[in-house]
């Protein structure tokens, strides 16, 4: 119940920060532009300019979380992104009071659009690294895979707010809806973490789980053979471990580090591990390998997910129906939620810890329901099929994410988990700005053929980089465990 109380309220929160992130998705179609007198470069322009402003603050507000604590993180990007969101409502509403004081009007929206988005992205980036801290200080590594893809069975359902149910508002309520109720809902998160949201645990949870999560394991091994602190020494020794020669293992999580642990109530006359650092997390040639597989990640993702209805509505030569957009949105939300957990379920039990195995042989079948997706919406294919493709693809490719997002900064050393996250964030909404910025004008110029084979590329450069990341931590010495 300790745990519950801190993860179910981030988990809610954070699937808000999600509707809030691709709630303009939902937008993206023809119906949509016409009435708000937007193109589609305009609407890219928007996207450009939230992702860039999340992949350049990501590694401060990662910085930030470490510094002042992960429950700062959230309290702040909650009511932060909520005032965003409630004000682009305001500002689309047509009879709104900002439109009838004339601070809003025809000419300026655009511009304010683009200025309220991306501060919304701003301040969910300070989430986006206090939830992995938080988090990490509540489960052990063998734990995390696992409730990695469970968590983010709450994250994923952010994209069924936004793209499955976002059309329907739109249709229901108005345009103005679709940041107005999710702006809502995070400030409500707000009240609630501030209520209950606990940094860390301490003695009285050791139940549920120590520092590192290690209250719950020095629970399993029995309190009388090891007491907390030998059990946070092993916790932090096994985390240090992943920065060892200046490479970090690829091919194995904290949890296969081998340590041994030290016996209630004795004392060690080494000193304990050196302190890890965001020089020594930059110099890891392994660390470099999964940047670069987060970012060709990031741009299938965003690329995928923000032309999927205008790719579809464009083979088809109609407009989309509401029914046929939720459908879309509930098979990308469904295969998040089962993807997660799959790859999670993987590596820790299936491959023993090892985080790159599972990523590879995810791409591999990733490459085959992109293709097959594709194909189906250029043959016409009925909503069942293309949502089937869509759930299949949704799997690997929001698996991977979860895994490489998520779950792998909280094997590193405690005192750099929120950078970590914040720097592996920015490396992906990099691409999720260049995905914004550049999709726009490759189809425009190339058709949808170019945007696909953009995916696929992006799929192989990722494989690549996560097979030659493990490579690199086989020859660094740090014990093997490549996972090619």
């Amino acid at each position: 119940l300790k745990r519950l109380s801190v993860w179910l309220p981030t988990g809610i929160c954070y699937a808000f920060f999600y509707c809030t992130r691709y709630n303009v998705a939902a937008g993206n179609v023809d119906s949509v532009r016409s009435e708000l007198n937007f193109s589609a470069s305009d609407f890219a322009t928007v996207v450009t300019a939230g992702f860039w402003t999340y992949a350049v603050s990501a590694p401060m507000t990662g910085i930030v979380s470490d510094r002042m604590g992960g429950r700062f993180g959230l309290l702040v990007s909650a009511v932060g992104s909520g005032t965003c969101n409630l004000l682009l409502g305001v500002a689309f509403e047509k009879d709104g009071f900002l439109r009838s004081a004339g601070i809003v009007n025809d000419n300026n929206v655009y511009g304010i659009f683009v200025t309220l988005y991306s501060l919304n992205i701003l301040f969910q980036g300070f989430g986006t690294a206090a939830v992995i801290k938080v988090n990490s200080g509540w489960y052990c590594p063998m734990e995390r895979g696992v409730f990695s893809g469970i968590y983010n069975v709450l994250l994923t359902s952010g994209y069924y707010m936004a793209l499955g149910g976002g059309p329907v508002i739109i249709q229901q309520l108005g345009w103005d809806s679709v940041f107005l109720l999710p702006g809502g809902g995070l400030l409500l998160c707000f009240a609630l973490m501030f209520m209950t949201l606990k940094e860390a645990p301490g003695p009285e949870d050791l139940g549920g789980g120590g520092k590192g999560g290690m209250g719950g394991k020095v629970a399993k091994l029995g309190g009388s053979s090891l007491n907390l602190s030998a059990a946070l020494e092993e916790e932090e020794e096994k985390r240090t471990k992943l920065l060892d020669d200046d490479a970090l293992e690829l091919g194995k999580s904290a949890a296969t580090a081998s340590t041994p642990l030290l016996p209630s109530g004795s004392s060690s006359a080494s000193p304990g591990p050196p302190k890890a650092t965001v020089g020594s997390l930059l110099r890891s040639p392994t660390f470099i390998c999964y940047l670069i597989a987060i970012v060709n990640l990031c741009w299938v993702r965003d690329g995928l997910i923000t032309w999927i209805y205008s790719f579809l509505e464009s083979s088809r030569g109609v407009p989309l129906g509401p029914d046929t957009a939720a459908m879309i949105g509930g098979a990308i939300t469904l295969g998040g939620f089962l993807g997660g957990v799959l790859c999670g379920l993987a590596s820790d039990n299936l491959f023993g810890g090892n985080r790159s195995n599972p990523i590879l042989l995810f791409s591999f079948f990733q490459v085959i329901t992109l293709s097959l997706l594709y194909a189906a919406c250029l043959r016409g294919a009925g909503d069942t099929v293309v949502a089937g493709l869509m759930f299949a693809t949704a799997i690997f490719m929001l698996g991977n994410y979860t895994l490489l997002s998520y779950t792998i900064p909280t094997d590193l050393p405690f005192e750099i988990v929120a950078t970590a996250g914040g720097v592996m964030t920015a490396a992906g909404y990099v691409a999720s700005g260049l995905a914004g910025m550049a999709m726009g004008r490759l189809i425009e110029g190339y058709g949808y053929e170019g945007w696909f084979i953009s995916l696929q590329v992006a799929t192989f450069f990722g494989s690549l980089a996560i097979f030659v990341g493990s490579k690199f931590g086989t020859v660094s010495g740090t014990g093997g465990g490549g996972g090619g």
